[in-house]
């Protein structure tokens, strides 16, 4: 691994320092379907787990058992990922209070900021195509959009790493606007997750709220600034309302509860502390407005009405969902209403009503106003047929949903009786909830869309869906295949990365968005979609740089010309990889021969003479195959001299392995105190006993080491810079 690689590692990992965490969007089980879980996910969902116990069982699980994506899975990957940099050496959670989280990002942002000697500039995916260069759909998950009430062309956006893009011409194309803000130029602010609310005010474009886990902030010059108005920390917000009547009133509905503003988002009082999942104002009233929030002590989502623009609130439970099934689980519910009948609301409520029920309860309706319910599709949850499809989950086939992370309603604003209900999948209803009809995802829909569903907007008769893939205008209600209009929205979540040296090749693996590639020849910012999962993946052949592997499709000859079609060849190993920050393998290709490479596997390093069909094992690092070995270092004037990095399934203590013979004897090297869990590693190209070592969880004092000419074979600490 070169030193531009360590380096490119290193600012991934820091970016997601920066973001810190993102939203569930999943709640916890029963206590009834929590007991008939693996062991690693009794004690994920226990009240205080030790995440390297759970770590431990996870790996242990899934090497004997075949890994399934499931609600479990998706659950371990987004709690991970939000406390990862929460994790004492111990293992256990440990957040910091509110002032002191603050004052800690503070200091992380300006540090950037003041220390930052060199310039960087975003290289893409600004725009993605698929095979033979036709229009691609895995681009960017966007959480939340936004169109302009007074001014159509313009909209807001915002993206899970915590981004916000702002369009000037409907969409066609986007620019960021919070990236000076989030990455520590001079009054930086930090979303604390992506940014999953927005709302833009109904008269002034200028005028814009979004939010993430740090509270909500504001815009008063189109995005050229922002400025913290409600600071929360674990906010988890699910909407943001600027009153379409009077604008200095202002709601957000989060996990922490629902705020309200009277002046414009200055101050904020807090009128419920439970979840508030959504708020919308009646279409032709807007002092009357409508809630869907948690009721902690019935387990279920209740259904309120304001009349006095959401100063007071009475619950309306009039033919609304009941339940008192010891193994109900409340999901969260969204709501829908349209001009074409004002008195016409939908809710769509997600969640278990009882044992076996997976993740969808139903979509009711209310023909007067929010006074009174039925269920025009029963029954509340299961048993799901083909007349009651299950709305949340993908495929009959499936028991795996996502929860609220993927929970979307609209309504048509010309027929009060269409609707579209978005889960995994795209469903619509053209009889007032009757009935439904899949229109794309894993249902088979006859569109053409990305999976799982994230935000549904109307506004003059334009349409918006947002996906993991990016975003969807229509003006028939999504009757016909929809526009993707994504471009210049360079917000892909990379758990993987490698890069080409002769040719300009960027490669990866993306969260939600499968595998993307970039070649020289395909225009500034535009990449290929090649398929494939959720893997950390991506590695570029040093010498034959159109020849790329992944280890959710193998090998992959990317083509000189992306109107071209892919070519494969097959890959007889992968390394250890993972989604967590610093934790996965590597390909590394031998310094003097692109043919040769080495990846781990377990414990075990592995070499390959013919570029990656055959593997020959070259040593097994203890008796422990969970005791991963992740990152590998050849020193180029001397490849005799390797290092690599093992990871102990359960603790903070890593282990830093030697070789001066080419991998047949190794010797452990002493390394300083700190918590090695996590290492990375970079060597001098031309002195092999230079290496250089990283612990990314480390404290402050013991992040970055460097080697003495007194311990040759240590390390000693580097300055905190």
């Amino acid at each position: 691994m070169s030193y531009l690689h360590t380096i490119i590692k290193s600012i991934a990992g820091l970016v997601v320092m920066a973001a810190a965490s993102n939203a569930f969007g999943q709640s916890v089980p029963s206590a009834a379907e929590i007991a008939t879980l693996p062991q690693w996910a009794q004690k994920m969902y226990s009240p205080h787990p030790n995440v390297f116990e759970v770590d431990s069982l996870f790996r242990l699980y899934f090497k004997n058992n075949p890994f399934v994506k499931s609600y479990h899975t998706q659950y371990y990957k987004r709690w991970r990922r939000k406390y990862e940099h929460y994790i004492n050496e111990d293992g256990f959670i440990v957040q910091p209070d509110d002032s002191a989280e603050r004052s800690s990002m503070q200091q992380y942002l300006a540090t950037i900021h003041t220390g930052r000697a060199s310039n960087w500039s975003p290289v893409g995916s600004i725009l993605v195509r698929s095979e033979l260069g036709m229009q691609g759909h895995s681009q960017s998950n966007i959480y939340c959009i936004d169109q302009s009430k007074s001014h159509p062309n313009i909209l807001f956006c915002g993206t899970e790493p915590g981004e916000i893009y702002k369009s000037t011409n409907g969409g066609m194309l986007w620019q960021c606007v919070s990236e000076p803000y989030q990455f520590g130029n001079a009054g930086a602010q930090n979303w604390g997750s992506g940014v999953s609310a927005i709302s833009i005010h109904p008269v002034n474009p200028n005028i814009v709220f979004a939010a993430g886990n740090g509270g909500v902030f504001r815009t008063l010059n189109g995005g050229a600034t922002w400025s913290h108005v409600l600071v929360q920390n674990d906010f988890e917000p699910n909407e943001l309302l600027v009153h379409p009547a009077n604008p200095l009133l202002v709601f957000a509905a989060a996990n922490k509860g629902l705020y309200r503003s009277s002046d414009g988002g200055d101050t904020w009082s807090l009128l419920f502390g439970q979840k508030s999942y959504d708020i919308k104002c009646n279409t032709a009233n807007s002092a009357v407005m409508y809630l869907v929030k948690n009721s902690p002590s019935l387990k279920k989502c209740e259904f309120f009405i304001s009349t006095d623009t959401g100063a007071t609130w009475a619950l309306q439970s009039n033919g609304w969902y009941h339940s008192t099934d010891p193994d109900r689980t409340d999901g969260g519910a969204r709501i829908a209403v349209t001009p074409a009948n004002p008195n016409r609301i939908y809710a769509y409520l997600i969640g278990e009503s009882k044992a076996n029920d997976y993740g969808f309860i139903g979509v009711y309706r209310s023909d007067d106003g929010g006074q009174s319910w039925t269920l025009p599709n029963g029954p509340a949850g299961g048993p799901y047929t083909q007349s009651h499809p299950n709305l949340a989950y993908g495929s009959p086939s499936w028991t795996y949903h996502q929860g609220f992370y993927n929970c979307a309603i609209m309504a048509s604003e010309t027929d009060p009786d269409k609707i579209l209900v978005g889960g995994l999948s795209l469903w619509r209803s053209d009889d007032g909830a009757h009935t439904f009809l899949p229109v794309a995802g894993y249902n088979n829909g006859p569109l053409q869309m990305h999976v799982d569903m994230q935000d549904f907007r109307s506004s003059g008769g334009h349409y918006w869906i947002t996906t993991d893939g990016g975003i969807y205008f229509s003006t028939d209600f999504f009757n016909t295949q929809p526009e993707f209009r994504t471009q210049g929205i360079r917000a892909s979540d990379y758990w993987g990365f490698g890069s080409g040296w002769n040719e300009d090749v960027l490669v990866g693996g993306l969260y939600h968005n499968g595998n993307l590639a970039y070649h020289e020849n395909y225009g500034a910012g535009t990449f290929l979609s090649l398929g494939g999962g959720e893997a950390a993946t991506g590695y570029v052949n040093p010498g034959k740089n159109r020849y790329t592997y992944f280890s959710d499709l193998g090998g992959v000859i990317l083509p000189a010309n992306i109107t071209l079609p892919l070519a494969y060849f097959s890959v007889g190993k992968f390394p250890n990889e993972s989604y967590i920050a610093a934790e996965s393998g590597e390909m590394e290709f031998h310094p003097h021969c692109y043919n040769t490479a080495f990846v781990s596997s377990e414990n075990q390093l592995w070499r390959t003479d013919d570029g990656g069909s055959a593997f020959t094992l070259i040593h097994t690092f203890g008796n422990q195959p969970l005791n991963h070995i992740k990152y590998i270092e050849i020193c180029s004037s001397n490849p005799q001299v390797m290092y690599v990095t093992q990871q102990p399934a359960s603790g903070s203590a890593g282990t830093l392995w030697k070789t001066t013979d080419g991998g047949q004897n190794w010797s452990t090297v002493s390394i300083p105190p700190g918590n090695s869990r996590w290492m990375l590693i970079s060597i001098n190209p031309v002195n092999p006993d230079e290496l250089w070592l990283a612990y990314p969880n480390g404290s402050n004092a013991t992040k970055f080491l460097k080697p003495t000419t007194e311990e040759p074979h240590g390390l000693t600490l580097l300055p905190k810079p």
